[in-house]
C-alpha cells in the first residue's frame, strides 16, 4: 500500500515537472499598438508587420544648424522629447529631467537623446541655442 502511494506520488510529480517547461521569451522589443499598451511581439513575416506605425524618414535642424536624419538614430536607443521653448508649464521640468538622463548616458554612443520642437516656426536655431 505504501509503495503504491509512493508510485502515485512519483507519477504525479513527474507529470508536474514535464508540464512545467519554461516559456521561451521572444527576442527583441515588442510593438505597442493598442490603447491599453498590451505588448505584442510581431516578426517581419507576420501579415500585421507592415501595418504597424513606423517613423518615416525625417530631417531636423538642431540648435547648431546641423541636420539630423533617421540615419543618425538607426541602431541606437533613441529617446525623443517634444518641447517648445515658450512653454512655461511642464517643459522646463521635462528638460531638467532629460538633462539628468543625458548626463547618465553622455558617454554611451548607443544612446541618442533628441528634443524636438513642436513649434518650429517659433523655435528658430537661435532660439533653440539659447
Amino acid at each position: 500500500m505504501i509503495q503504491s502511494n509512493k508510485n502515485i506520488l512519483f507519477f504525479v510529480l513527474l507529470l508536474l515537472v514535464i508540464s512545467c517547461k519554461p516559456v521561451k521569451q521572444p527576442l527583441g522589443l515588442p510593438f505597442i499598438s493598442k490603447p491599453d499598451f498590451t505588448p505584442e511581439w510581431i516578426t517581419k513575416t507576420d501579415p500585421r508587420y507592415d501595418s504597424i506605425h513606423q517613423i518615416p524618414s525625417f530631417r531636423f535642424q538642431d540648435q547648431d544648424g546641423q541636420f539630423i536624419t533617421e540615419q543618425e538614430v538607426t541602431g541606437k536607443i533613441y529617446i525623443a522629447n517634444f518641447i517648445f521653448t515658450s512653454c512655461g508649464s511642464i517643459c522646463p521640468r521635462m528638460t531638467e529631467n532629460m538633462s539628468i538622463v543625458q548626463k547618465k548616458y553622455l558617454q554611451d554612443k548607443d544612446v541618442l537623446i533628441l528634443s524636438h520642437s513642436v513649434m518650429p516656426d517659433r523655435d528658430s536655431v537661435a532660439v533653440l541655442k539659447n
